[in-house]
């Protein structure tokens, strides 16, 4: 955070990857004497819990895991019964 703020003064925002790295460039702005959001918005990607209790308060995207992971199982469960494996990989790599 310290290093974009150092090459681009033009810079509005931020969307960090994960809250906890959003945090941490909040830190970042306000030691280098900025203010969330009225000089920078910050952004997070997860909706951590400890986002609701930062000053300001995090703006955070949430990901419904429990209701993807529900929805994959029952398309997987789908193409099982359907027999169908078009396009469907019958083994894949990861890492």
């Amino acid at each position: 955070m310290a290093r974009l703020l150092r090459q681009d003064g033009s810079l509005t925002a931020v969307f960090a990857m994960t809250d906890e790295l959003a945090i941490g460039a909040m830190r970042t702005l306000h030691e280098a004497g900025l203010k969330v959001p009225e000089d920078l918005s910050v952004v997070g990607f997860d909706d951590i819990d400890i986002s609701a209790y930062t000053a300001p308060a995090l703006t955070t995207i949430r990901q419904p895991i429990p209701e993807m992971g529900e929805r994959t199982a029952a398309l997987i469960c789908d193409l099982i019964a359907s027999g169908k494996s078009d396009g469907v990989p019958s083994s894949f790599r990861i890492g």
